[in-house]
C-alpha cells in the first residue's frame, strides 16, 4: 500500500475510488453518491448534499483501486491511499468486483462468546466468461461471501459490485443480474413438483407465461430433468435436487451465476453432468463463481481458484500457477534390490543438493525434491554406484490438495 500527497494525485488518472476506511482516519461513512473523474485524474464531489466531513465519495475507473478522504471545507482530497492488487487480464471486463469486504457477526444476545469475522477484508475480481472456484475448509466463509454477493447478507464494511451494480445501493439490479443456487435443499417446497417449484420462483423473478413455461422446459431439458419435472421434490435424489437448484438459477438467463457447492452429496454421474453443464455455460459467456470442497473438480472446470481460510482470501491464481507455490515434487521408487549398504545409499540421497526429505519404506522409497532434473539425475547415478535396483521410478507433481493443505495449515477454520 502506497500513500501519496494530494498534489501527486493528478498523476493517478484511471483508478477506482472505493468507499472504505483506513488506519489513522477512523471508521468513515459510506456515500452512495459517485464522484466524477476530471481530465486531470482527480475526482470532483457532486455539487450538493456533500454530507459529513471524512465521508468517502467514490467513482469507477479501469486501472486499479484508489481511496480518497475528502475535506468538505476545502473540497479537496486530504489523503490518498493507493491499493495495488491483481487485475484482470488486459481487455477483460470484470463482472464481479470485491474490495475490502468484511462480515462480522456480533456476540450472542446473552453476551456470551466473542464477535466472529466470517469474511475478512476480501478483495477479488472475476472476469466476464470466467469460472472461478472458491476453495476453503468448513467454516472458512465461502457461503457467507456468496450470500453477500447475492444481497442475502449485508456486509459489515467494504464494497462489491456485480455486473456493474453496487450490492448495497443497487441490490434489486444485482438480483436481476444473477442466478443463485444455494447449497441447502430447504429453499424448495417439498410437496410441489420440480416444475411447480420453478413456476413459483420464476413468477417471483418477474417471468410471465408463455416465456416462463418456455424457459422452464428449456432449463429442465438442459439439466436432464425433463422426464422428472412432474415428480414431487420430496422424491428427488440429491443429484436431482442439485440440478433443480441450478435450473432455478438459469431461469432468467442471467450473466452471472453463483453456485454454492453444486456437486455436493451427489453421485459421480450426476456430478459429471453438472460439471459438463457448467462448461457449456462458460462457453456461452456466463460468469460463474462456485464454492466447492472438491479440489479435483475445481482444477477441471475453473479458470482460476481462490483459497479462503478463516475469512481471508490467501491465494488467487490458475491451478497451474498454484502448484508452483510449493516448488516441490516427489520422486517415487519401487525398490527391488537395496544393494550392499542401504543405510549408506539413503544417507547419500539426503546429502544431494535440492533434496528436501527422503521417506523410507519397503519396498517404496520417496524423495521430496525442489530441483527436479538435477536431483533425478543424481539419484540415478547413486543407484548405479550403490547397486540399487528398482522396478519403477516416477515423478509426482504437487497436487492441488497439497497446495491447499500447505496454505491452510491442514486445519478446519473455527469461523
Amino acid at each position: 500500500m502506497t500513500s501519496v500527497l494530494p498534489q501527486e494525485a493528478s498523476q493517478l488518472h484511471g483508478f477506482v475510488v472505493c468507499a472504505t476506511a483506513w488506519p489513522g482516519v477512523g471508521t468513515m461513512g459510506v456515500s452512495s453518491r459517485r464522484g466524477y473523474g476530471s481530465t486531470h485524474g482527480l475526482f470532483a464531489l457532486p455539487s450538493c448534499g456533500l454530507g459529513n466531513e471524512n465521508e468517502v465519495h467514490y467513482g469507477r475507473c479501469p486501472l486499479g483501486l484508489l481511496r480518497l478522504c475528502w475535506s468538505v471545507d476545502s473540497l479537496t482530497p486530504r489523503h490518498v491511499v493507493l491499493c495495488r492488487q491483481t487485475h484482470s487480464p488486459k481487455g477483460m471486463i470484470s463482472l464481479i468486483r470485491v474490495h475490502d469486504l468484511t462480515k462480522t457477526y456480533p456476540r450472542a444476545r446473552d453476551g456470551r462468546g466473542s464477535p466472529v469475522t466470517a469474511v475478512d477484508r476480501v478483495c477479488l475480481e472475476i472476469d466476464r466468461g470466467e469460472v472461478f472456484a472458491l476453495l476453503g475448509p468448513n467454516g472458512a466463509g465461502k457461503t457467507t461471501l456468496v450470500k453477500i454477493l447475492s444481497t442475502l447478507i449485508v456486509p459489515t464494511s467494504g464494497m462489491a459490485t456485480v455486473n456493474g451494480y453496487d450490492i448495497l445501493t443497487q441490490s434489486s439490479r444485482v438480483r436481476a443480474s444473477i442466478g443463485f443456487s444455494p447449497g441447502g435443499e430447504r429453499s424448495f417446497y417439498f410437496r410441489l413438483t420440480g416444475r411447480q417449484n420453478l413456476e413459483f420462483f420464476g413468477a417471483l423473478q418477474g417471468l410471465r407465461p408463455p416465456l416462463l413455461h418456455r424457459r422452464i422446459s428449456e432449463v429442465l431439458d438442459q439439466l436432464g430433468l425433463g422426464e422428472e419435472a412432474d415428480k414431487r421434490f420430496m422424491k428427488y435424489s440429491s443429484g436431482m435436487r442439485r440440478k433443480l437448484g441450478i435450473a432455478r438459477a438459469l431461469l432468467t438467463d442471467p450473466p452471472v451465476l453463483l453456485l454454492d457447492e453444486p456437486t455436493a452429496s451427489v453421485d459421480p454421474a450426476s456430478a459429471r453432468h453438472i460439471r459438463e453443464h457448467i462448461k457449456e455455460l462458460k462457453a456461452r459467456g456466463r460468469t460463474i463463481l462456485l464454492t466447492t470442497h472438491n479440489m479435483d473438480e475445481a482444477e477441471r472446470i475453473s479458470d482460476r481458484i481462490g483459497i479462503l481460510n478463516k475469512g481471508r482470501l490467501i491465494a488467487v491464481d490458475t491451478p497451474a500457477n498454484l502448484r508452483g507455490i510449493l516448488h516441490q515434487c516427489r520422486l517415487q521408487l519401487a525398490v527391488r534390490n537395496w544393494g550392499k549398504d542401504p543405510a549408506r545409499f539413503i544417507g547419500a540421497l539426503r546429502s544431494i543438493a535440492g533434496v528436501a526429505a527422503v521417506a523410507e519404506g519397503n519396498p517404496a522409497l520417496e524423495v521430496i525434491m525442489t530441483q527436479k532434473e538435477s536431483v533425478t539425475n543424481e539419484v540415478v547415478r547413486l543407484m548405479v554406484e550403490h547397486g540399487v535396483e528398482v522396478e519403477s521410478i516416477a515423478t509426482c507433481e504437487p497436487s492441488l490438495e497439497d497446495i491447499f493443505l500447505t496454505l491452510t495449515g491442514g486445519e478446519t477454520s473455527r469461523v
